[in-house]
């Protein structure tokens, strides 16, 4: 099958994640796949590195002067990347799949003025499956798959997890690249309160790195036990070190951290939304708190540090709903079955 796979995002996002790490899968199986995106950015250079085909989402191709010739499916990752052009060029000869992480400003008009030219709608949950039909997509248009995840890198995380329960002090974590720095100080937040009740504590911040982090957790008198270490490539070995992931946002996307600490056996500390309760069942696979309630964090954290039956238990759970789930294998065998059951619509 000859499959393409687009996007405009420059960004190193989940979209991005799955077209990568999904075009591998199908490589291994014998598909040819073309991967279109901006250049120069990771995706880009990821897809060279790993010989997959690669060509630059260049401004003629914005504009949608490319033919697909002898590829079926195309692949959006978001909505930017769909040229109406393109559309007018290769149509009926391709098929149109659109998958969406999250949403956000007129998205919901957006999803609308698509449902006619695309074959399938991928909804990574069931949340936004429902938001999507909402829309005003039709139902039977919508396919649930989980994002998935390379389980590899994981892997050895997962496996010194028994030990590192073991470790201390403490060790608290946050992945964010948020840029008002909510999300950073109402970490910090929650992070003083749990240092009142265990002293033995450390916290590590990882992505945004912003001195306007460090001067918030200097007034809050807790900065020599916050490490904000910036962005990293080692992300596995600083999962292997963590007894507690914590996400705090509360906007509608998907978190590849998150599934990151779960695949790694570490135990997440997550907002009570539509979207973590998709992927979470509270006290299995983690523990929900309320949306930026400081005290509701820090009582959640504090429940799992004091419970290490409780964290070792959530631990595993995590690790096994991840693999058993949202492993990368998982995830393209089932979008396989949608590429083959629209081609086959095609036919009929």
């Amino acid at each position: 099958m000859n499959i393409l796979k687009i996007t405009d995002s420059q960004n190193w996002d989940i979209g991005s994640y799955q077209i990568l790490h999904l075009s591998l899968q199908f490589k291994k199986k014998g598909h040819d796949t073309l991967i279109i995106c901006p250049e120069p950015n990771r995706l880009f250079w990821e897809s060279r590195k790993f010989d997959l085909k690669a060509k630059s989402f260049d401004f003629p191709k914005k504009a949608g002067f490319f033919r697909v010739q002898d590829f079926r499916i195309a692949h959006f990752y978001d909505m930017c990347a769909v040229p109406p052009l393109f559309l007018k060029l290769n149509s009926p000869e391709i098929r149109i799949i659109f998958t969406h992480t999250e949403f956000c400003g007129d998205d919901f008009s957006k999803l609308e003025k698509l449902k006619n030219i695309a074959s399938k709608f991928i909804a990574p949950s069931k949340t936004f499956k429902e938001k999507m039909s909402g829309s005003g997509i039709p139902e039977n248009k919508i396919f649930i798959i989980p994002p998935g995840i390379n389980m590899t890198r994981w892997e050895s995380a997962m496996l010194i997890k028994p030990a590192m329960f073991m470790e201390r002090p403490y060790k608290i974590g946050l992945v964010s690249d948020d840029k008002t720095l909510r999300e950073q100080e109402f970490f910090l937040n929650a992070a003083k309160k749990v240092l009142e009740k265990i002293p033995n504590t450390n916290f590590l911040i990882v992505g945004l790195k912003d001195e306007a982090i460090r001067i918030l957790a200097r007034k809050m008198e807790i900065s020599h036990k916050v490490d904000i270490l910036g962005e990293r490539t080692d992300i596995p070995e600083i999962m292997a070190l963590l007894h507690v992931f914590v996400n705090a946002s509360d906007q509608e996307k998907l978190s590849m951290s998150v599934l990151e600490a779960q695949a790694s056996g570490v135990p997440c500390v997550l907002p009570r939304c539509g979207i973590s309760g998709d992927f979470v069942i509270n006290e299995k696979n983690g523990v929900l708190a309320e949306s930026w309630d400081a005290q509701s964090y820090s009582k959640a954290i504090i429940r799992l540090i004091e419970n290490p039956i409780l964290a070792q238990t959530i631990s595993k759970f995590s690790h096994d709903w991840v693999e058993n789930n949202m492993s990368i294998q998982v995830t393209a065998n089932l979008l396989m079955s949608v590429y083959e059951e629209v081609l086959l619509l095609r036919q009929t």
